[in-house]
C-alpha cells in the first residue's frame, strides 16, 4: 500500500533528479501537474540547497565529446543529437550507478555462502531482483544491502548511501 509519505518521497526524488538532469520549470510543471510558479520555486530551491550539484550539472552540460563515470569510464556523446546536453548530465550518474551495481553483483557472488543457489535473477537499472527461499530471505536482504552500500561508498567516499530491500512473492510486491 502506497502511503501519502511514499508518494511525496517519490515526487521529491523525481523532482530533485529531474532538475539535476536539466528538467526546466515548464517541464516540471507539466510532469507534476503544478503551476509554473510553484515549479519555479521548487527549481530555485533545489539549486539553492544543492549548489555544487547544480554547478556540476551545468559543467557537464557543456561537454560535447564524452563524459566520464567516477571510476573513469568514458561515455561518448553524439554532439549532433538534441539529447547531448541531457546525456552529458545523465551518463556519469547512471554509468556510475551501473558500475556500482556490477561490482556489487561480483562481490555478492564471491561471498555467497547461503544454503541455496545464487539468487540474483535480474539486475535492473539500480536494482537487483533475487529469487531465494523464504527462510533466509531476510538474512540475504541484509547481506545484499550491506554489500551494495559498501561498494557505493567505496566508489563515492563521503557520500552516504541507502539501499532498500523489499521481500515479497513477486517483483510487483514492492
Amino acid at each position: 500500500e502506497i502511503t501519502k509519505a511514499d508518494d511525496r518521497r517519490r515526487q521529491m526524488k523525481d523532482i530533485t533528479l529531474g532538475i539535476g538532469y536539466g528538467l526546466t520549470e515548464w517541464g516540471l510543471a507539466r510532469r507534476e501537474s503544478i503551476p509554473v510558479e510553484e515549479a519555479k520555486f521548487l527549481v530555485r530551491s533545489v539549486h539553492r540547497f544543492f549548489p555544487q550539484a547544480s554547478a556540476w550539472g551545468e559543467k557537464q552540460a557543456q561537454k560535447r565529446t564524452y563524459v566520464t563515470t567516477i571510476p573513469g569510464r568514458k561515455v561518448w556523446l553524439n554532439p549532433y543529437s538534441n539529447q547531448a546536453e541531457k546525456n552529458a548530465r545523465n551518463s556519469p550518474i547512471q554509468g556510475t550507478a551501473a558500475e556500482m551495481l556490477k561490482l556489487s553483483i561480483i562481490r555478492i557472488h564471491k561471498e555467497w555462502e547461503f544454503d541455496c543457489p545464487f539468487g540474483i535473477v535480474a539486475p535492473i537499472h539500480d536494482e537487483l531482483i533475487l529469487d531465494v527461499p523464504n527462510k533466509p530471505a531476510s538474512e540475504i536482504a541484509f547481506f545484499v544491502k550491506k554489500i551494495m552500500v559498501e561498494e557505493a561508498e567505496k566508489m563515492c567516499p563521503g557520500v552516504p548511501f541507502v539501499v532498500d530491500a523489499i521481500i515479497g512473492d513477486t517483483w510487483a510486491d514492492k
